[in-house]
């Protein structure tokens, strides 16, 4: 391959590098380790077609094939009647929060899977929602591992799967006010807080959300 030739390999990439960074946002690792040579390959493929108009057809076809998939909403996965943030999990083996919340003690911290309706979002950015606990008035907190996948913001109310770590902690006064600000509470309700609080919170890294 000559260096002109390789340069325009380059610049194709480069020019695609936005797009192509939101759609490993959506796959996991061993997806990245083949996505990237996959696009070198599909380069030269292009580059060596010598019909003008079947070049600039496959690469259209790509290009949009990236498009979409770039400004797609923040689902991974989605089926029927569910959508799927973060690693593709089953339902399979899922159990009620409440109940597995009552077999948790305060040095545990335990990988579970989980089922419950959604009771509160992150008006923000939905970085975090809560599920709601049976037969306790305090709700489980639930963020998402590395920040890798947010869910919608109006999914409270929604039955969820989510698979994860779950463990009780002390959450800060700090904490405790910056969750109250993402909840939209009003600047008193947020400096009415002045103690910390101990939870049951999850870190998941899989969650299943239904439409019904």
């Amino acid at each position: 391959m000559s260096k002109i030739g390789a340069q325009r390999y380059v610049l194709f990439v480069n020019s695609k590098i936005v797009m192509i960074n939101r759609v490993l946002a959506r796959v996991n690792w061993v997806s990245v380790t083949l996505f990237y040579p996959a696009c070198l390959y599909l380069c030269i493929f292009i580059d060596n077609i010598r019909d003008p108009y079947m070049k600039t057809f496959i690469a259209g076809l790509i290009f949009m094939t990236l498009l979409l998939l770039s400004c797609g909403p923040n689902v991974k996965f989605a089926q029927e009647g569910a959508n799927f943030f973060g690693e593709k999990i089953t339902s399979e083996g899922a159990r009620p929060v409440g109940v597995i919340a009552k077999e948790v003690n305060s040095q545990d911290t335990i990988q579970v899977l989980v089922e419950g309706t959604i009771n509160e979002v992150c008006k923000a950015k939905g970085c975090w929602m809560t599920l709601e606990n049976e037969g306790d008035d305090n709700p489980v907190f639930i963020r998402f591992k590395d920040y890798a996948f947010f869910v919608p913001k109006d999914a409270g109310g929604k039955k969820a799967i989510v698979q994860g770590k779950l463990y009780t902690t002390i959450t800060s006064v700090e904490e405790l006010q910056h969750f109250a600000e993402d909840k939209g509470q009003s600047a008193e309700q947020i400096a009415a807080i002045t103690a910390p609080k101990r939870e049951l919170q999850m870190m998941a890294d899989g969650v299943i959300i239904y439409n019904n």
